[in-house]
């Protein structure tokens, strides 16, 4: 039997499968075979020709297999096929289809409730598909699946409900079936069941101006923020302040965020810092920073607005060493574009806090200080002034000031200083910093350095200052030739010492 005709004879023996006569009901082998044989042919595009070999419809074909598919579905093997089948055979549902997919979703088989979920993510997702009436008990069925223990069942679903208000034709409608369902997964007792309910809420309010104005209407979004000042469910507090994090480079967040009060209550979070729990705050700051990196050109109407520069600064000077941390850290997100940097300049005062902080910092403290220091620098092709400002704002003698600190046993604290160095190598400022040093002499040596990373480091400094256009007319030839016989040479060359054989005495 060819290829060809194995695949006719597997396609009539389904269409023709009557399960009420004994000899078929018996002879499941025969029927898994043929699933598996379609399957096959579908996996390598071959085409079933249903209409031509088989004189049936894709309709009736898909309507066969989804009998089938309810009717063992306790066989694992079958089921396993059959889905697998429709999800190649099936791209846009009929009402017969949706009514089929119900009761996948109500079924305690997962194979079936996860096949549900992927048919309808591939119904919903597919362009020829305008809109999708409301169904409320699917997406009664839909909200209960984001609470299941299956992740990948739990993950698929949440994918499905976030697309779906892009397709529904009556969403006031549809956030009125939801709603209460999704206010009550947030209160659960799962941690990961309620942090799925706020992302998929705070998702939909970014589809859309239509969609977030339902959200709204509906309570969802009130009722989120609300988590995000808690006092008393501090989880919950980080757990939405992290989502809207997450959210903070989406086209849509800064408007949304305005027409609420949450960006007013992360703000007083941060003035306020002593009346909540310091992780509340962390978590705030971060926002902060990630909010305003990813909103640069709307950074002077929250400064003017909520004034985080100032706050930011009277948490620098605080005694909690995790709130100085989170700022430090915020100053290298917004201070990495030009636009942040520009309104640090400008301001002076946090960025004079910031330097004092780095000067007397240790440990974690410096690390996390000097690469937000990088950071800044980094804006040097566009802000060339301001860089040399904050350069020569470190100290009198700035790149011995950070040779210094290469030198630590501390091996980040070292490593976050070479950064810096090499940052600043690439710029001209950086290179005439060199004519004031007194130890720049340090990133030639080898024999001093045991560590592979570190000579590594030094290396790529020496190719950065060798490469830069400007250097060999700042530096002179001389000090220029070093550089470049050190870069020529690589970072593991061995300075071989003479040695003396000496004879044997006897």
């Amino acid at each position: 039997m060819t290829k060809h005709s194995e695949l006719n004879s597997a396609i009539s023996y389904i269409l023709n499968y009557d399960p009420s006569q004994p000899d078929q009901s018996e002879n499941i082998a025969t029927l898994v075979n043929s699933l598996n044989i379609i399957l096959t042919a579908l996996s390598l595009n071959v085409p079933l020709n249903l209409e031509t070999v088989n004189s049936t419809d894709n309709n009736t074909w898909n309507s066969k297999i989804i009998q089938l598919l309810f009717l063992f579905h306790s066989d694992q093997s079958i089921v396993s096929s059959a889905t697998s089948i429709l999800s190649f055979t099936i791209s846009t549902l009929s009402q017969s289809d949706l009514d089929s997919i119900l009761l996948s979703l109500t079924s305690e088989n997962l194979i079936l409730k996860q096949f549900a979920v992927d048919l309808l993510f591939k119904h919903i997702s597919n362009p020829s598909v305008n809109q999708v009436d409301n169904h409320e008990l699917i997406f009664l069925q839909l909200i209960n699946s984001l609470s299941s223990s299956n992740l990948k069942l739990a993950t698929s679903t949440q994918a499905l409900l976030q697309i779906i208000p892009t397709k529904i034709n009556d969403l006031k409608l549809f956030f009125k079936l939801v709603s209460d369902p999704l206010l009550e997964l947030t209160t659960n007792k799962n941690e990961v069941v309620s942090v799925r309910a706020f992302e998929l809420i705070t998702d939909w309010c970014c589809l859309s101006d239509a969609v977030f104005e339902e959200c709204l209407h509906s309570g969802l979004l009130v009722f989120i923020t609300d988590f995000a000042t808690s006092k008393h469910d501090i989880l919950s507090a980080l757990n939405v302040i992290e989502i809207f994090i997450k959210l903070s480079n989406n086209a849509n967040c800064f408007a949304l965020m305005s027409k609420t009060k949450l960006l007013n209550d992360l703000a007083e979070i941060i003035s306020k810092y002593s009346d909540y729990d310091s992780l509340i705050v962390s978590f705030a700051i971060k926002f902060w920073g990630f909010f305003i990196f990813n909103n640069p050109d709307k950074f002077h109407l929250i400064q003017a607005d909520f004034r985080i520069l100032e706050s930011f600064d009277v948490l620098l000077e605080s005694e909690d060493s995790d709130l100085q941390k989170a700022v430090v850290i915020a100053i290298g997100n917004l201070g990495s574009t030009v636009v942040g940097f520009q309104y640090l300049c400008q301001q002076k005062f946090l960025l004079n806090t910031f330097t004092q902080f780095l000067r007397t910092a240790a440990g974690d403290d410096k690390v996390c200080s000097l690469r937000t220091l990088s950071c800044l620098l980094g804006n040097a092709p566009d802000c060339s002034l301001e860089s040399i400002t904050l350069f020569h704002q470190i100290s009198a003698t700035p790149l011995d000031w950070l040779i210094h600190l290469a030198k630590s046993s501390i091996e980040e604290i070292a490593i976050g200083a070479l950064a810096t160095i090499k940052n600043v190598m690439s710029f001209k400022f950086g290179i005439q910093s060199i004519l004031q040093s007194n130890q720049f002499s340090f990133l030639l040596e080898r024999r001093k350095e045991t560590t592979t990373i570190i000579k590594e480091w030094k290396y790529s400094i020496v190719q950065t200052i060798s490469l830069n256009v400007d250097a060999k007319d700042v530096l002179g030839d001389v000090i220029y030739k070093r550089f470049w016989i050190f870069a020529k040479e690589g970072p593991f060359k061995t300075e071989y010492e003479p040695t003396v054989a000496l004879a044997n005495a006897s």
